[in-house]
């Protein structure tokens, strides 16, 4: 079978199987399975969750979501998938090029769009609509690049159809001339008495057109397609499900802007108390209108669900959409993290807003009422552990209830928590979710012998859950023997378990059998960086990965001499600044297309060299990687105008799909001149504008 039908076939199959689109929570545990939540993973997680840390990594590849009950993590590692097979599909076609062809341009411009896939797996995820786009847009230049491949391709076929042709017509001309003289000499015809008139000449040309036209046809062919005319009906039902849509990222971004203004608020407090009370007043007045838009929201959402029911085709769409609205009415997410935020600064009011946030959330739709439940309670018992574990036990989700209890037992110590967070993992029906969340309870309490209890309730599951499941407990348990019992047909979950484990050598022949090219070159990748094994790099397949080893080694062990080693600038250039070594950095920062490793080098400048910092400044694109340095460079010279500067890159630092990025850019800057009253003050204001100015409109 063709590589490029067998591609064909690869990303077909992907995207039929890959389905559900939601949001990130926590690679932990949810035993309903069609949930969604907010656009932020805070909507899940309390602040400072060290969960949320880099969700784009290697986990054993796409086939680990199924037993991922975090529906973010999932879309990101799938947005991952989608894009590696663009860069698979790019190979295959390359290697199919015809070699008379210059693809130098094609190959500059896979080295741009491998930089800001780079970006991707390095970048800290703020926003999961955000990392989509991004990827979305990655992959929309790849497939320029696949589109520029193919077009190669098939003219270099239709050469040789053209060829094949041409060289059919002389074998037949030549035959039927050949053909034609033997049978005159056969019958005695002589050729001098046969008169040749234009007709005579004009008829056998045409044959030869003919003969030449019926081998080269498949040049001319042009495949049917089939166009469906799309009726008003159909346009109404697709346009309420796209409002649908809207409406839902609307919401969620006035939930977020009352938590903005929360924190806005809270930073304040050092400068006014009155005022500070004014804007937590402003935040929850925002959350409250939010809770009010909900009979609104239920209004589309019933829209868009009837808009789905009769047409096949859009009912997935609409089911979608519909998920979305009920993710997002009735949520108390953002009371409980204006709650987090207030805790510093007036412990009582933090615990009313807590109750209060317990009350609405006891309103919401199942399974959101309990996720909101959880994430309250863990952050009540912060400061109240007797009402945060209280509000815990009424979870009637066990899973969830395991969840939080168990970090409630973390921050306080109580063993008698931590056996009631593994009472509730006992009860979870699902096998796979019930070891999950036996496994976490082992790790948090120290009692191993939960680790035997999840091993146990694996017993029954089968396939790629089972082996995931047991390269997920073999890890955490640092259980070998549960490593040897997974199947040797997923070698993914093998490689993964012996990674966690501190295997490598184990890990990599187990990663060398994985099928699929670039899934086997990320495992590989992923191994040979934490085993810091610089002679395995040259077995990876693909050179940006490569580089991504040697840079991860680089920077662990300090070796700059791996720099060179190293193709890609991007991370030569990421190696470098790690290193101390910004002038060399520098010297290598022309040839970047993504600018990303160049934010890193002029922040990290800025201290020693601000007047360097500036010169990297000039070479960014990006408004936010601009405001990451021009924040950097004023909090070095102190001086006004640098500051007047970063406050209006900071408001530009805009970023579609997190409407709450000019603000997380103010307050970085506010934050570098707290010992500055009036310029902290002047940085707050413009945070609180930019967040007033959050459209909300449905």
């Amino acid at each position: 079978m063709p590589r490029k039908l067998i591609l064909l076939i690869t990303l077909i199959a992907a995207f039929g199987v890959l389905g559900t689109i939601p949001v990130m929570a926590e690679n932990q545990l949810v035993s309903s399975p069609n949930y969604q939540a907010s656009n932020y993973c805070v909507s899940c997680h309390t602040v400072g969750d060290p969960r949320l840390e880099q969700p784009a990594a290697w986990v054993g590849g796409v086939s680990h979501n199924a037993i991922s009950p975090c529906p973010g993590a999932s879309q990101i590692q799938e947005e991952i998938f989608y894009t590696e097979r663009m860069l698979l599909a790019i190979d295959g076609a390359s290697d199919e090029a015809p070699g008379n062809v210059d693809l130098s341009k094609s190959a500059a411009r896979l080295a741009a769009a491998e930089q800001s896939y780079s970006r991707l797996l390095d970048a800290p995820v703020e926003s999961l609509v955000a990392f989509s786009t991004d990827a979305a847009k990655v992959r929309y230049s790849l497939g320029k690049i696949y589109t520029t491949l193919n077009q190669y391709i098939e003219a270099a076929k239709r050469a040789r159809v053209l060829w094949w042709g041409l060289a059919a017509t002389a074998v037949m001309v030549g035959s039927l001339v050949w053909g034609w003289t033997n049978a005159k000499k056969a019958i005695g015809v002589n050729s001098v008495s046969t008169p040749r008139t234009a007709r005579f000449y004009l008829s056998r040309g045409l044959v030869i057109v003919l003969v030449f036209i019926f081998f080269a046809l498949p040049i001319f062919r042009i495949p049917s397609q089939e166009v469906e005319a799309t009726s008003t009906e159909m346009q109404e039902r697709q346009t309420a499900i796209d409002e649908a849509g809207r409406a839902a990222l609307t919401a969620d971004r006035e939930l977020s802007r009352s938590w903005a203004l929360a924190v806005i608020g809270a930073d304040w407090s050092t400068l006014s108390a009155e005022e500070a009370e004014a804007l937590l007043d402003e935040a929850l007045a925002s959350a409250s209108e939010a809770q009010i838009n909900q009979a609104s929201l239920w209004g589309i959402s019933q829209e868009a669900w009837e808009a789905g029911r009769a047409k096949t085709d859009m009912q997935a769409e609409a089911d979608l959409a519909d998920s979305d609205l009920a993710a997002t009415r009735s949520r108390a997410w953002a009371q409980r993290l204006i709650a987090e935020s207030w805790v510093e600064v007036d412990v009582q009011k933090a615990g009313e807003i807590f109750e209060k946030a317990a009350e609405q959330a006891a309103l919401a739709v199942y399974p959101y009422d309990q996720l909101d439940l959880r994430a309250i309670s863990v952050a009540w018992a912060q400061i109240d552990p007797e009402r945060g574990t209280a509000l815990a036990l009424t979870i009637s989700d066990p899973a969830l209830r395991s969840w939080a209890l168990r970090e409630i037992a973390v921050g306080s110590g109580d063993d008698a928590i931590f056996e009631a967070a593994a009472q509730a993992a006992r009860e979870v029906e699902d096998p796979v979710q019930q070891a999950r969340a036996l496994r976490e309870a082992a790790l948090a309490s120290g009692q191993t012998a939960l680790f035997a209890e999840a091993a146990a309730a694996l017993e029954t599951v089968q396939g790629a859950e089972a082996a995931y499941a047991l390269a997920d407990l073999a890890a955490a348990a640092g259980d070998r023997d549960l490593a040897a019992q997974i199947p040797s047909e997923y070698p993914a979950a093998v490689a993964l378990a012996f990674y966690r484990l501190g295997d490598f050598e184990t890990a990599w022949q187990a990663a060398g059998q994985i099928a699929d090219p670039l899934e086997q070159a990320r495992a590989q990748a992923a191994i040979a960086a934490a085993w810091e094994n610089t002679s395995a790099v040259d077995e990876i397949r693909f050179a940006f990965l490569r580089d991504r080893v040697l840079r991860d080694i680089s920077i662990a062990s300090g070796d700059l001499s791996l720099v060179e080693e190293m193709e890609s600038p991007y991370y030569q250039v990421q190696a470098l600044t790690a290193g101390g070594e910004f002038e060399s950095a520098w010297q290598i920062a022309g040839n970047l297309n993504d600018g990303y490793p160049l934010a890193a080098l002029g922040a990290a400048w800025a201290e020693s060299d601000p007047q360097a910092a500036s010169q990297v400044l000039e070479s960014l694109t990006l408004e936010t990687d601009k405001a990451d340095v021009l924040t950097a460079i004023a909090a070095a010279t102190g001086n006004t105008d640098d500051f007047e500067s970063a406050l209006g890159m900071a408001l530009a630092a805009r970023v579609s799909g997190d409407a709450l990025a000019p603000v997380y850019a103010t307050l970085e800057l506010a934050s570098a001149f707290q010992e500055f009253p009036d310029l902290y003050e002047q940085s707050l204001q413009q945070a609180y504008e930019i967040a007033w100015l959050i459209n909300i409109s449905y």
